[in-house]
């Protein structure tokens, strides 16, 4: 906030919006690596995450699935712990109204992907449809396969303790498919869909404003 909401000023001050990381989250809901941002015609923030495919779930990419180290008692720069953060990842923030200030889940996406955008189109100033590009899905993974990995999580409290959680996810995507065995058709792979990158739009089943 510019001094005397002036432009041109010099100087200005600032405050922190909304905390993130896994332990500083309001009610539970952490997050990391925020990379676009858009704002709603309502003010309400859009965001969606950027965490290397190298760390989800704390999994490496490749066939083997090599189990990353996760230790909350490391300080500074430590890239491992985005292992607790799961897949990259869409949320929303309310900026009025009784849920202002909390984050938000909205969607998911596949494994190993990056998700960008947002982006709203807008008819006569009402948010409508909401564009998200889904980007290199199944990174350095295998084709979806059906072959899960699983592994238990130290996550961290809100409170400063440690919980162990169970976690079960796909090394590899067949995304946009939600079919992964085919009749071996042209483009597959030993039956198998390959992922795709893709843009998406959503929008209200009975149409109007989006939020």
């Amino acid at each position: 906030m510019e001094t005397n909401s002036d432009a041109t000023s010099l100087t200005f001050s600032w405050s922190v919006f909304e905390q993130s990381g896994e332990d500083g989250a309001i009610n539970g809901a952490g997050f990391a690596n925020v990379d676009n941002l858009e704002i709603d015609t309502l003010g309400n923030i859009w965001g969606v995450t950027d965490m290397s495919t190298s760390s989800h779930n704390g999994f490496n990419t490749g066939v083997a699935g090599e189990v990353r180290e996760i230790d909350h008692t490391q300080t500074g720069s430590v890239g491992n712990l985005r292992g607790t953060f799961g897949n990259n990842w869409l949320f929303y923030i309310p900026v009025v109204g009784p849920n202002a200030g909390l984050v938000v889940p909205f969607a998911y996406g596949p494994p190993r992907c990056e998700i960008t955008g947002p982006y709203f189109i807008r008819n006569s100033g009402v948010d409508e449809t909401l564009l998200l590009a889904v980007q290199h899905p199944g990174e350095s993974s295998p084709i979806g396969d059906g072959v899960l990995l699983g592994r238990d999580i130290e996550m961290l409290n809100l409170d400063g303790t440690l919980f162990t959680q169970q976690r079960s996810v796909p090394r590899g995507s067949n995304w946009p498919s939600n079919t992964g065995y085919v009749g071996n058709p042209g483009g597959s792979f030993n039956g198998l869909l390959p992922p795709r990158p893709s843009v998406i739009g959503v929008t209200r089943r009975d149409g109007g404003a989006f939020v």
